[in-house]
Parts: C-alpha cells; structure tokens; sequence
C-alpha cells in the first residue's frame, strides 16, 4: 500500500488529515503527468517492487512509511512552484520519511532498519519504495520522532529555523512578529523561538474557534496571539499614547 499521506487543508494546515490508500499488490507511485488541476493531473501507476539484489554499490532501497501533501505540492502539480520536476511524467511528493530495507555493498552510513527523510526538496516522496544514492538521504532518530514528526520535519520547521537565524543578529529577549501563526511554519517558529529565549507576537484571523486556536498556540510557546483586529487596535493604542506623549 501506499505510504499514508499527510494531507495539510490550507488555512489550517495543522489539521492533519490521515488518507491510508486501498493496498496494492505492487509497488505504487503517484505520477505527476502534466500540469493542471490534481484531479486530472495525478494518476497512481503500480508497479515492480525494487530488487535489493539490482542496487548499485552506493544505492539505497527504502520503503517510504508516510508523505505530506504540502500547498507547494499542490503548487508543483499546477505548474505554479519555482521548484519542481525537471520532466514529465515524475513521481510527486517533495519530503516524507522511510525506512531502509536495503543497501549497496559501499554505503556507509545508512543501515537496513534506519529511518531517513530526502536531503532534496521535491525528490519523488509518494510512492512506496524509491532507490536513491546514499548521499541524497539524511538518517534520523526513529527513537526521538514520531512518523509524522520525522515526514514533516524538513520543509516547515527548516523555514521557520531559517528565518529566525538568517535574516537578523536575534538574542533573548528580542520580540518576534508574525502573521499567519497557525501556519506549519507559524507553529515552528513558535517553538524554535521559545527555545532562543524570543518574544514572539502572533497574528491569526479572527474564526468562531479563535479562544482554542490561542490556547493552542500558547501551548506550544506564543507568548501574545491576537487576531489582525486586535492587533490594529493595539497599533492605535501605541500611537495615539506616542501623540499624547
């Protein structure tokens, strides 16, 4: 069967939806045929399971355990992503996790049994099995995450680890700003702030459910969630006391 794939429902998308796909009695893909609407774009192709014995010496044999559906996938199957598929037809699918069910006789790091992610974004990750030379794949630590964590950690949590370390000299203390908290990458930051010692002030739309989307975050870390209205509100606050001033 298909690796179970994380489909991410924008707005919200850390509502995780679980899809386990009918199995199949060979190895499936789901190939990206041309450019247009997913439905029509987007077939699933059986086909032989790998041969173990077939792997080049720097080969690696890995049966994919779960993939997201981010929006820039969904991005790539319409054409409209900066990265993508060199051709057509292509295996979708920019990151995931699997395990290691075999390797060629000089890899050196990756062993039967380990969980590795793609070192490259948009490498092919839905389907069941893929062989890929060692060095486009990063091991990790089966025993500190979860499948889900381990298929969603190179994309989101990496851009919010990135913005926070790459664009300002931030120290502790420093307040961090963002719109669009509840994001994947929103909820990241989040965390990866709390642990730089940051301030972080969260802007998300107002929804019926707001109070829980606040609580929610402030588990997480935020230390100030306000919608886009309280935050204008706050705005005015702060200058009307700077003219009074």
């Amino acid at each position: 069967m298909l690796p179970t794939i994380l489909l991410r429902r924008p707005p919200r998308l850390l509502r995780v939806l679980l899809h386990h796909l009918p199995p199949c009695r060979l190895a499936s893909r789901l190939v990206l045929t041309s450019h247009g609407p997913p439905a029509e774009s987007v077939s699933l192709e059986e086909f032989d399971d790998p041969d173990p014995s077939s792997l080049g010496p720097r080969q690696v044999l890995v049966r994919m355990l779960m993939s997201p559906v981010n929006p820039a996938d969904i991005n790539v199957v319409q054409g409209t992503y900066p990265i993508g598929p060199s051709s057509l037809p292509a295996v979708g699918g920019g990151e995931g996790v699997g395990r290691v069910e075999a390797a060629g006789s000089e890899v050196k790091r990756l062993a039967q049994g380990d969980w590795v992610v793609p070192r490259y974004n948009m490498d092919g990750t839905w389907t069941t099995h893929l062989v890929a030379p060692e060095e486009r794949l990063i091991r990790v630590r089966r025993d500190l995450l979860t499948p889900e964590m381990a298929a969603t950690l190179r994309t989101n949590p990496a851009t919010a680890y990135q913005i926070l370390h790459s664009f300002a000299d931030l120290r502790p203390g420093d307040v961090v700003l963002q719109n669009g908290a509840n994001s994947a990458v929103g909820r990241a930051l989040i965390q990866v702030a709390r642990s730089m010692g940051l301030v972080t002030v969260n802007v998300v739309r107002h929804r019926p459910e707001v109070e829980e989307l606040k609580g929610e975050l402030k588990a997480m870390g935020a230390d100030h969630v306000w919608t886009e209205e309280e935050h204008r509100y706050k705005l005015m606050d702060t200058h009307t006391d700077h003219l009074q001033d």
